[in-house]
């Protein structure tokens, strides 16, 4: 049974007594995988497994190549091995080359989990000198975007004084916080009475990202995507 959940614990190797009390706190009914990625290499102390086990109920092992993501189990990145999680919820061992001079790496795991698992993902980045903070901000606004957090458009409005303050005004009324607008007059097209608006707004939830569009479409903003107008549809 696939998991829609799943709890990465990240850090250093400097980390591993938080790490280890963390397992600790976590109880023997634990409800969700446990994925722990851990800055470390072949030299590492090889009785890592069962460190971890001596401070949980919780099953411990290193994650296999094409193995199921299970319940129950806290799964800790092989040494020299990069973890990416699949579309199918198993795990897949990458040899590459290294990622921010570190194998494991925390973003690989981190980047390929947010996109299987999207809002589903629970995180707790502990340290780590080499982790790429561009990317940990991408995985929160993958994040946010898969929960309805945010809301990116693009929407045809008039390019005469008054257009881009009527959109503002439409979604401020909708209660979507701004938060980027990107106005674009070569690329709208042979009509030069419209101009082309890429916005993001902050939401609320998906219900919300709809009355947003309703709202939109009530008030005579066409909404469009790459291939034309996008169709709204109704709410229920």
């Amino acid at each position: 049974m696939k998991q829609d959940k799943l709890l990465l614990i990240a850090g250093s190797a400097g980390s591993l007594q938080v790490v280890l009390a963390v397992l600790t706190a976590l109880g023997r009914e634990y409800p969700i995988p446990v994925l722990v990625v851990l800055h470390r290499n072949n030299v590492f102390e090889s009785s890592l497994e069962e460190l971890m086990a001596s401070r949980t109920n919780l099953v411990i092992k290193e994650v296999e190549e094409k193995e199921s993501i299970l319940p129950g189990i806290v799964y800790l990145c092989p040494a020299d091995y990069h973890v990416l999680v699949e579309q199918d919820h198993t795990f897949s061992l990458d040899y590459s080359e290294r990622v921010n001079y570190s194998r494991p790496s925390i973003d690989v795991s981190m980047r390929s989990a947010a996109d299987v698992y999207g809002s589903g993902l629970i995180t707790l980045l502990l340290s780590g000198g080499n982790i790429d903070p561009l990317a940990h901000s991408r995985v929160i606004e993958r994040g946010l975007a898969a929960d309805g957090r945010i809301y990116r458009f693009d929407a045809l409005i008039s390019d005469r004084p008054g257009g881009l303050a009527h959109l503002s005004g439409v979604l401020a009324s909708a209660e979507a916080n701004i938060t980027e607008i990107v106005h674009n007059r070569t690329f709208a097209g042979p009509d030069l009475s419209r101009v082309h608006v890429l916005c993001t707004v902050e939401t609320r939830d998906r219900a919300h990202i709809a009355e947003i569009q309703h709202r939109l479409a009530e008030n005579g903003v066409e909404l469009v995507h790459r291939n034309g107008p996008l169709e709204i549809s109704p709410t229920g």
